[in-house]
């Protein structure tokens, strides 16, 4: 948000503020030793780094005064801050505060000029400001309007956040008085109160230098004013320090030892809000798709179902499985594959608490929507878009996409690079690079737990399957990206919509060419799965004979995806096996080699006795030859 840009500005600042007070320092400490004497380089420095540094003040004070209100205005708001208009409002300030604290203070360099301070033997050159009776009053308003209104605009915002977010909070928690919460915030957020204070007090030397006129004779006043004079820029020096190296770890190498990363856990208020949050909205939104199903327009329809997504994706990883028995054995394994040898952890306080599981709900009346809308409202494919991606959500999501974390991934490798440490023998990534990676591997650990396959889960594999053989094209399309998705999340998933398939290829009678078309589609997959080349002679038995066999195969779209499919196979499958797979395969138990040459010779059997047979098209006999082809390889 804007904050950042306030910041970052006036770390700039503080920064320039620096250089030109050394800068000064230096200069004035070389004209009185007469070893700089050129009059037009300290005409210049006279008139120019003294408004620099006021300005610089200025801004910096102003810019402060930017945060409190950004962040009083963020809490007023709440969700519905617009950051983006945020930070293009910041870039404009930041140029208006700078130009017009140049602009207020325009006056000193052109008042300014050199004196020639004679001392007995001694001769000295001192830039002085000389300021008529008007001017002088100008000076001591402007001087005034910097110091004061900065103070007071961080004090109001500061006071007004505070009693915004008690209020806030005595809404939810109406059985405390508002009292109680504005105390409990105002100790919580005491530091924003306290920082305008010790600012306005450290600036208070060079608010009482200002108002001095004359110049300081005795040794002791000179001191005095010196230290005064630097002291009023602690605050603004400090901001470097505060903002640009906020840390001493960071650009250091990791010791794993003492690395201590530190989550943040959700208490009990936090979750019982949570709970109650979205136990109003939820139900509130299910009752209207339920019960005016027929009256709403599909706009009020969407929005409904848009807003369920949205509170689906923040609370799911709230609430538990579904408790259903696993589909056993689908998969011959020696590891076990269950639920017993996977993690159970709790990330909150307390267990949160619905009245009940909230995934089956949405299972229940999502689904119903879905044959409605497919019945009555096929034509609304926003709204079915957005029902398949909620019910399947209810199914497989535990508050993270793996899209994100391919992402962060990806993000984190572009820079782990960029950031190693090139100076040393030893290449060591930097903490906060450790740090991401220590993030990306927890979600990973999200993500991958609770894959295995429960009856619920093959239920909506089944409903998301019928729907991607459906009659409409659109329909059949969504239904088969969150179809993938739910064979990506669950490993072996799969297997269960098999039967089904090969009982469509193997129908003698009439069948719509829809769903032959969408269980081709289902074959050819996407980029991560493709079902024609899955590792099981079992499943390779089964599915090869019935597409070859298949009697819908004479339609056209049918017959390029059937080419499609082969192509495929032909890519896959053309490899040689590496010596570690011909080890795994050689451990594996006498019974599955049986098997296994078993299914081969019957796939064999199955593929040629049709081809000698004469009853197949000229294009299935091509198909079978591809694929004896395939298994008479290297």
């Amino acid at each position: 948000v804007g904050c950042g840009y306030y910041l970052l500005a006036s770390s700039i600042t503080s920064m320039c503020m620096i250089i030109v007070l050394i800068i000064k320092f230096w200069q004035l400490i070389l004209s009185q030793m007469s070893i700089i004497t050129n009059r037009s380089i300290l005409s210049i420095n006279c008139k120019s780094i003294e408004i620099i540094l006021k300005s610089g003040l200025t801004s910096t004070e102003w810019l402060n005064a930017c945060v409190s209100i950004e962040r009083m205005f963020n809490i007023m708001s709440g969700i519905s801050f617009n950051k983006t208009a945020s930070r293009i409002i910041a870039k404009r300030v930041i140029f208006i505060v700078i130009i017009l604290t140049l602009i207020t203070h325009i006056h000193d360099p052109i008042k300014r000029q050199l004196i020639d301070d004679l001392d007995g033997d001694q001769q000295r050159i001192w830039c002085l400001s000389q300021y008529s009776s008007t001017l002088t009053i100008y000076n001591k308003f402007i001087t005034l309007f910097h110091f004061l209104m900065p103070f007071s605009i961080n004090m109001i915002s500061a006071f007004i956040t505070i009693i915004v977010a008690a209020r806030s909070r005595a809404k939810v928690k109406s059985k405390q008085a508002f009292m109680k919460h504005f105390r409990l915030k105002l100790k919580q957020n005491k530091h924003i109160i306290i920082a305008p204070s010790v600012l306005l007090l450290l600036g208070l030397p060079r608010l009482i230098i200002s108002f001095t006129s004359g110049c300081m004779r005795s040794p002791s006043q000179s001191w005095q004013y010196l230290i005064g004079y630097f002291l009023s820029f602690i605050p603004s020096v400090l901001i470097l320090f505060l903002f640009i190296l906020p840390s001493e770890a960071w650009g250091q190498h990791v010791e794993y030892d003492k690395i201590n990363v530190i989550f943040h856990i959700p208490n009990e208020d936090e979750v019982d809000f949570a709970c109650e949050f979205v136990e109003t909205f939820i139900y509130l939104e299910l009752r209207i798709l339920k019960e005016n199903r027929t009256k709403i327009s599909n706009d009020e329809r969407l929005r409904s179902l848009t807003i369920l997504h949205h509170i689906a994706v923040g609370c799911l990883r709230m609430v538990p499985r579904i408790e259903r028995e696993e589909i056993k054995n689908l998969v011959p394994t020696i590891a076990p594959y269950d639920s017993n040898v996977q993690a159970q952890y709790s990330l909150y306080a307390k267990e949160p608490k619905f009245k009940e599981n909230l995934r089956m709900r949405l299972l229940i009346d999502i689904g119903d929507l879905i044959d409605y809308l497919i019945a009555y409202h096929s034509d609304d494919a926003s709204s079915i878009n957005v029902a398949l991606k909620l019910y399947s959500l209810s199914s497989m999501y535990y508050d993270i996409f793996e899209q994100y974390i391919n992402r962060l991934s990806n993000n984190l490798n572009v820079i782990k690079y960029l950031y190693k440490n090139k100076l040393c023998s030893t290449q060591q990534h930097l903490r906060f690079i450790v740090e991401r990676r220590i993030a990306i591997k927890i979600e990973l650990f999200a993500l991958n737990n609770f894959r295995t396959l429960t009856q619920i889960d093959q239920q909506v594999i089944f409903k998301l399957f019928e729907l991607s053989i459906h009659r409409y094209s659109e329909v059949r399309r969504q239904a088969q990206i969150y179809l993938f998705t739910m064979f990506s999340h669950f490993s072996f998933s799969y297997q269960v919509i098999l039967d089904r398939i090969i009982e469509l290829f193997n129908k003698s009678d009439e069948v719509d060419h829809d769903e032959i078309k969408g269980c081709l589609y289902i074959l050819l997959g996407n980029e991560s799965f493709f079902l024609p080349t899955k590792h099981s002679w079992e499943i390779l038995e089964k599915l090869w004979p019935s597409i070859v066999c298949t009697k819908h195969a004479r339609k056209l779209t049918i017959i390029e995806n059937t080419n499609e499919i082969s192509k495929q196979a032909a890519i896959d499958l053309w490899r040689k096996l590496e010596k570690y797979q011909l080890e795994l395969y050689n451990r594996v138990h006498e019974e599955r080699i049986e098997a296994n040459t078993c299914s081969y010779n019957n796939l064999i059997e199955k593929l040629a006795s049709p081809f000698y047979n004469h009853v197949l098209t000229y294009r299935q006999q091509i198909i079978i030859m591809t694929f004896i082809l395939f298994l008479l390889q290297k």
